[in-house]
């Protein structure tokens, strides 16, 4: 079991618990004002045919569909069908570093951090691409194979922390080298885009990026960090916040490394730019224009099956059951006919039922596949054969 949407998991507790504090001082305000309006004698008459327990069971049922509902909208997922995929557009790998020292705060709300958020910024710019993902420290693996799958990729650079790796330092060699293995020998663009601040290169990063070169792999790379340098924070045993010492006990200082992550990127015609909101935007342009080919890529995807519609269906029942309670809730029932309520309700599970049953059309389907030029195509066809829909204009 998975969720969509797990926040709505983390803002069920404050939910319900705002809507047991509304019962509660509202049931508290109403007796006041009741008590307020006659006599302790004369309140236990008028409130005689009410039932107070039944009255709690009510509030159970609502709190309950309350519930159902988050749930529903956390859309929970069970099980997953391959589907199969088609783009056009180049293999594009990331390759970040997760060592200690991408904890600095030079950069808010730190190095690592900041990465994470541009390369997401990236890969939202350049859709119908490939996406691969490498993290390295002082070893390097493959986090995410080249995939279709934006889903489990953004999910696979979430996890991303400094733990990820134990053994610590920035081997970018061998993340390059990884990079050289994975990329498909029938793309004519490969692209290698690597974040790091630089620091503690091994000798065998220049060679990599040469060996890079000659399959073809084009690195950019991406500073992450000041000049000046900053402290690294990180937590004792105690889980207080200290900075990380060296042997000598003297606080380690970070420093971001611009000189050899330049080399990297010179060395196989990229080019390297500073982490900031107008760097990632310019190498963004850069990679769009000089590196889009025609390449069809086919690749499967993870279809998960949504399982929110019987939370839907239970929080409907809960609250019609909620109604009737409310209904014989007094002995007195002259009221009004439940069956309205009723009838509401399954209308509300009809209209729900068939907004969640909707399929893509085909021209979201060709949007989804990053065929663009087709997809405007079909809407265009769409608004041309409506000509008398009102919505058209």
């Amino acid at each position: 079991m998975r969720f969509g949407n797990v926040i709505f998991l983390y803002l069920l507790p404050f939910v319900l618990l705002g809507v047991v504090l509304i019962f509660t001082f509202g049931g508290r305000r109403r007796t006041k004002r009741l008590k307020a309006f006659a006599s302790e004698r004369l309140f236990v008459i008028l409130l005689k045919d009410y039932n107070f327990r039944l009255q709690w069971v009510k509030n159970f049922f609502f709190c309950l569909a309350i519930a159902l509902i988050c749930l529903a909208l956390a859309r929970p997922q069970h099980g997953y069908k391959l589907e199969q995929r088609q783009a056009t557009g180049m293999d594009l790998m990331f390759a970040i570093d997760v060592s200690r020292s991408m904890l600095a705060c030079d950069i808010k709300p730190n190095r690592l951090e900041r990465a994470k958020m541009a390369i997401k910024d990236m890969a939202q710019k350049l859709p119908g691409h490939r996406l691969g993902l490498i993290a390295f420290a002082g070893s390097a693996f493959l986090q995410c194979p080249l995939t279709l799958d934006y889903g489990a990729f953004d999910q696979a650079l979430t996890v991303l922390d400094t733990d990820t790796i134990q053994n610590q330092g920035t081997e970018v060699g061998t993340a390059i080298k990884i990079a050289c293995d994975v990329f498909s020998k029938d793309t004519s663009s490969k692209l290698l885009v690597l974040f790091s601040d630089g620091e503690e290169l091994e000798n065998s990063a220049i060679a990599a990026a040469k060996k890079a070169k000659s399959i073809g792999i084009t690195t950019y790379t991406v500073g992450i960090g000041s000049a000046e340098g900053e402290f690294i924070p990180i937590l004792d045993k105690a889980g207080n916040q200290t900075f990380l010492k060296n042997k000598a006990g003297n606080k380690v200082k970070t420093r971001l490394d611009e000189e050899t992550l330049s080399a990297i990127a010179d060395e196989t015609g990229g080019t390297y730019c500073q982490l900031s909101a107008s760097g990632i935007d310019n190498l963004t342009k850069t990679i769009a224009s000089k590196h889009s080919d025609s390449t069809d890529k086919i690749g499967e995807e993870k279809v998960y099956n949504e399982k929110f519609q019987i939370a839907i269906f239970l929080a409907i029942i809960v609250l019609v059951l909620e109604l009737l309670l409310k209904a014989n809730n007094v002995k007195n029932k002259n009221r009004d006919p439940i069956y309205t309520r009723i009838v509401s309700f399954i209308v509300m599970y009809l209209l729900l039922y068939d907004s969640a049953s909707a399929v893509p059309s085909d021209g979201e389907k060709l949007y989804a596949a990053g065929k663009y030029t087709e997809a405007a195509q079909y809407y265009a066809n769409k608004i041309k054969n409506q000509k008398n829909d009102k919505r058209v204009d």
